[in-house]
């Protein structure tokens, strides 16, 4: 059988590619592996380490490894900027110890791997929208945030969980197209799919200062490297050209077939397991919440503080201005707009508010007078409040 050559561009770029990707994930590709943790914080601190030395050459000062929630610190960027110039002698090296002008099992490789990869992270992305947990319902209190008090994120993120059928179409679009990945005859319309809608995420991300820029960017790469094999076939398909029968798969032994199939399922099972631990966790969360007799924005209209009533003057740092009630406890926003939140068990038979924790715990009493009218009283403050409407947003 005649044995395809590559061109040396090509063999150039298929090694590049292979050294570059696989830097450019190790910090995140144990992520879906139940039982990884360690071994991925191991990862990140090597690769940290070796940001910090890189950086101190570069005259930048990397601050130390911790918790953030962002995915674009300084070291994030600096470990993709040495994966590339890393993968660069790499691929002089591999050159010079292999000849060889063609990889079609290392290609047939690189390919499942990366359609596991990218479907294992992106299935997870989309369950925590079809859930949701990423987007979830907006908090009464968040109805009574003005825009300019809102992040640029903060305000991405109040827009897209107002509408629970748009993060569910959002979410189910991810999902489909990770599922379609799994299979050798439909990941290219699965990465079709995909890069469309992180085009849209990293859009997003950078349009609305999301830190997740860097690792967006990543996946959309990775799709595009998918799909790039076929980029000739579906050109010439759109302009109605006829087009070629794609190769069969690279197939080995039959115990190297048995293997694959094995880690396969493997694979499909981990990422299902995934899956469902969002739908656990979000079960875990609705239970959570607490709808009162209570919930509800109520204006402060008479404030008496240790037997002294406060006027409603803005430079009030004391007064209360709107206790919100809302699923997840109360919100106090006091006449200078501060705010503080407080977790509380409401009880209706009693009429009391346990308000706060521990040692900060008090016991408030409370009066309905109507539907639309509350009395308040706590150790401190006596409070006389008015239930305001529902905000535009959920009634219409």
């Amino acid at each position: 059988m005649q044995v395809e050559r590559w061109s040396l561009p090509r063999v150039v770029a298929f090694r590049f590619g292979v050294l570059a990707a696989l830097l450019l994930v190790s910090p995140t590709v144990l992520w879906p592996v139940p039982g990884a943790a360690p071994l991925v914080i191991a990862i990140m601190r090597g690769w940290h380490w070796l940001a910090t030395q890189f950086g101190a050459l570069l005259g930048l000062d990397v601050p130390p490894l911790a918790p953030t929630g962002s995915g674009d610190a300084l070291w994030n960027w600096l470990q993709a900027l040495l994966s590339i110039l890393l993968a660069v002698p790499g691929t002089l090296v591999w050159l010079l110890v292999d000849r060889r002008r063609a990889h079609p099992r290392l290609a047939a490789a690189m390919t499942v791997f990366l359609r596991y990869y990218l479907a294992a992270v992106l299935i997870g992305y989309g369950m925590a929208k079809v859930v949701p947990m990423q987007f979830a319902p907006l908090p009464l209190a968040r109805y009574d945030t003005t825009l300019g008090e809102m992040s640029p994120m903060g305000l991405m993120w109040t827009f897209m969980a107002f509408s629970q059928p748009y993060v569910f179409f959002a979410g189910i679009a991810e999902v489909i197209g990770s599922v379609l990945l799994l299979s050798r005859r439909t990941y290219v319309a699965g990465a079709l799919l995909l890069i469309v809608v992180m085009a849209n995420v990293v859009v997003m991300n950078f349009c609305y200062d999301v830190p997740v820029k860097l690792f967006s960017m990543l996946l959309i790469v990775l799709l595009c490297a998918l799909v790039a094999p076929h980029a000739g076939r579906l050109i010439g398909a759109l302009l109605g050209y006829p087009t070629r029968e794609v190769p069969p798969r690279v197939r080995g032994s039959v115990m190297t077939e048995r293997v694959r199939l094995a880690l396969k399922l493997a694979m499909v099972a981990v990422i299902a397991v995934r899956a469902y631990e969002h739908v656990v966790i979000s079960r875990w969360v609705e239970e959570q919440k607490t709808i009162t007799a209570l919930h509800g924005t109520w204006r402060a209209e008479r404030v008496v503080i240790d037997g002294i009533e406060r006027p409603p003057l803005f430079t009030d740092d004391a007064r209360w201005r709107k206790l919100i009630f809302h699923e997840w406890g109360l919100t106090v926003r006091f006449a200078t707009d501060r705010r503080l939140n407080f977790a509380t068990q409401v009880d209706a038979t009693a009429q009391t508010i346990n308000v706060g924790q521990g040692p900060f715990r008090q016991v408030w009493r409370y009066r309905l007078v109507d539907s639309e009218h509350l009395i308040i009283d706590t150790p401190t403050v006596r409070g006389e409040l008015v239930l305001e409407p529902e905000p535009p947003l959920t009634t219409r």
